[in-house]
């Protein structure tokens, strides 16, 4: 029996970010409603906002984004579970869909 193809496709919008504030979207409690879709194969990060941002997929430093203001990151073919968005801004504040995530899940 051929295993069923998954395809899965989520628009996240950051709420605020003040400077120096971080977000956790972990499997448990802020993505369990997509824990079927895990793990995520792409993300996509729009920055609209003045900030710079930091995206760490996992909580491991070595699978880290750089997301400068008015810029975009992708990432694909990384699989992760959970993810944290920090605004690396000291004096900028982000405001509610200044920071669109795309999850993708393909397999």
């Amino acid at each position: 029996m051929a295993k069923e193809s998954i395809f899965f496709f989520k628009e996240i919008s950051v709420p605020a970010l003040s400077a120096g504030a971080m977000i956790l979207y972990d499997e448990e409690v802020t993505l369990k409603k997509y824990r079927k879709f895990t793990p995520f194969s792409n993300i996509q990060v729009v920055n609209t906002s003045n900030a710079n941002l930091e995206i760490i997929l996992d909580y491991n430093p070595d699978k880290k984004l750089i997301v400068l203001s008015g810029g975009t990151k992708a990432l694909r073919n990384q699989p992760f579970r959970a993810f944290s968005i920090k605004n690396t801004d000291v004096s900028v504040s982000t405001i509610t869909d200044d920071v669109i995530i795309e999850l993708e899940t393909i397999r």
